[in-house]
């Protein structure tokens, strides 16, 4: 009998402890270009959370006391992505959205994006627009990501 109640106690404490696992991951992350004087230009704030319960990650801009440079901001922006992949811990997820509203004509209509919760960091790449082949040699824009959750 006591060690019915034992592994009776042992076995709720499994599963608190498996629903207390955050069914979401959350970062926040920077985007700016490093300008002639050394300094961050154009910055732009974004939060990245992927919502595991419905299988979603969303970006969301953050506007911040000087402003919003959403004309510098590559990604679409409030709508939910779809998770087509994650790690076993669910710490990295890819994710896609397609034919979304963008005012660009050479926008392209699907993107991918990578997002690397244990680090944090993440990668987006385009896919069928017009100039989605062309190679970018460099790019002026840096990002830094930190964990919210």
């Amino acid at each position: 009998m006591r060690t019915r109640g034992i592994l009776l106690g042992i076995g709720m404490a499994f599963l608190s402890a498996t629903a207390s696992v955050a069914t979401t991951k959350s970062m926040e992350c920077e985007r700016y270009r490093i300008g002639n004087d050394n300094k961050k230009n154009d910055t732009s704030f974004f939060s990245l959370e992927a919502d595991f319960d419905i299988s979603t990650v969303r970006i969301k801009r953050i506007p911040t006391k000087f402003g919003d440079n959403s004309s510098h901001f590559p990604l679409p922006d409030g709508l939910d992505w779809s998770i087509i992949w994650k790690s076993s811990d669910n710490m990295r997820v890819v994710a896609v959205i397609k034919e979304f509203e963008n005012d660009n004509p050479f926008a392209s209509p699907v993107m991918l994006l990578d997002a690397d919760f244990a680090e944090p960091d993440f990668a987006y790449r385009e896919a069928g627009g017009l100039i989605d082949l062309d190679v970018i040699l460099s790019t002026p824009w840096e990002y830094s990501c930190k964990r919210r959750d």
